[in-house]
């Protein structure tokens, strides 16, 4: 009875993986090799790299809003079912939409020292993918991921028609937009935490700290997953920024492929009540050789596919592409083992590591492209990234030991 059991919860899970990274595919096909390439032909690497400047403006505040709203929900939501309770979150994503409103605006109206419409359409981009970032965890409450996959489904279509507006009017940001509004369409008459009640509860205040823990964390992860576009832009210029952009695009789109296996590992995690250490250590090696082979897949096909996509950036960018991709790869491993961390480790780790991370970025990634340029970067961010990994696997261990040691080995939010 039990094996059969644990046979059907391992088919699916399997099942949630597969529609989980076709959903991603989906998107990734969408932005990552129709929208980006196109729109790298027809903007000059100048203008190119400042786009995907914006754009890095545009995602870290809208994901590094929406995600950890999403991820408190999902670890909180027993909480909320045992006590018969419901409100809170409308309420706190009113609350970081207006942050939203203000924030993009701001920073992009400084980057293009003008307020425009590019400035607008950025706005209503990072509003879009907001609302996508946190009420899409309606389909990982009661863990439908069919639904994920309409929404990919969806927004591919709108990126399609956004490119071709975007060929007509010979304007980027539409591209975005519809891609976004036409995914965020579908979520509005689908996810049922939309009709959440617009009040207080007696959990408030543990979901504000919680969803403060989780942000102060997640803020700082998505910054420094576009920080190469912030960082080198202002030092080295945007026509670097568009180069390295091309030379790690492909290990950077294995990771966006990557996310959604995170996303349902912790959906799952939040189910579990303790994990040891053998266990955990497992989970680490299936990550590191999964990891490896994309690595390895990534060298084999890159250089080809990389001519194709980026015919005018790809002579530049080659140089750079075996180093790029390994950053990429390592930063990926780190990500995977991020679930185990937010769900098994006290919830004040999240803004250490992510602070520590951070701090050690900025001062390595200076002191390399200060000393070597474009190179002396990416040979800088791969130390900081295997830093990272060992830091992770420390604090996991201590605190998988000091629960063990407690004797109960169960684990609570906190």
């Amino acid at each position: 009875m039990l094996n059969k059991y644990i046979n059907k919860l391992k088919s699916r899970i399997f099942k949630d993986f597969t529609l989980n990274i076709i959903a991603t595919l989906l998107l990734t096909l969408a932005t990552q090799i129709l929208a980006y390439p196109y729109l790298s032909r027809f903007l000059s690497s100048e203008e190119y790299g400042l786009m995907l400047t914006i754009m890095g403006v545009v995602n870290v505040i809208g994901v590094s809003l929406g995600n950890p709203l999403n991820n408190t929900r999902l670890l909180l939501q027993s909480e909320y079912e045992e006590k018969h309770l419901n409100g809170d979150y409308n309420l706190m994503f009113c609350f970081i939409f207006i942050v939203n409103i203000i924030a993009v605006p701001t920073l992009t109206s400084i980057i293009l020292k003008d307020f425009n419409f590019t400035v607008v359409g950025c706005t209503l981009i990072s509003s879009l993918l907001l609302f996508r970032a946190y009420y899409s965890v309606s389909y990982r409450i009661v863990i439908n991921y069919k639904k994920t996959l309409y929404v990919s489904v969806f927004g591919f279509i709108g990126y399609i028609l956004g490119i071709i507006i975007t060929y007509i009017t010979q304007i980027w940001v539409f591209t975005f937009i519809l891609g976004e509004l036409f995914a965020c369409i579908y979520i509005f008459f689908t996810a049922k935490v939309l009709h959440d009640r617009f009040k207080c509860t007696p959990l408030f205040k543990k979901t504000i700290k919680k969803y403060l823990y989780i942000f102060s964390a997640a803020v700082l992860s998505t910054l420094i997953t576009y920080m190469d576009r912030f960082y080198i832009y202002p030092v080295l210029g945007a026509e670097q920024v568009a180069i390295y952009n091309v030379a790690s695009f492909l290990g950077k789109t294995v990771g966006i492929v990557m996310i959604p296996i995170t996303g349902v590992l912790l959906t799952y995690y939040a189910k579990e009540t303790r994990l040891t250490i053998k266990q955990f250590y497992a989970r680490v090696g299936s990550f590191t050789i999964v990891t490896f082979f994309f690595y390895i897949i990534t060298i084999l096909v890159g250089i080809p596919i990389i001519k194709l996509l980026y015919p005018t950036l790809a002579s530049s960018a080659l140089p750079y592409f075996y180093i790029a991709n390994l950053v990429a790869a390592v930063f990926i491993l780190g990500n995977t083992i991020q679930p185990t961390l937010l769900r098994f480790c006290n919830a004040m780790w999240q803004p250490i590591i992510q602070g520590v991370y951070f701090l050690l970025y900025i001062l390595l990634g200076f002191l390399g492209m200060s000393k070597y340029g474009l190179m002396g970067f990416c040979y800088s961010i791969l130390i900081v990234n295997f830093l990272k990994i060992i830091l992770m696997l420390v604090i996991t261990t201590f605190s998988l030991k000091k629960h063990q040691k407690k004797g109960d080995g169960n684990f609570v939010s906190n």
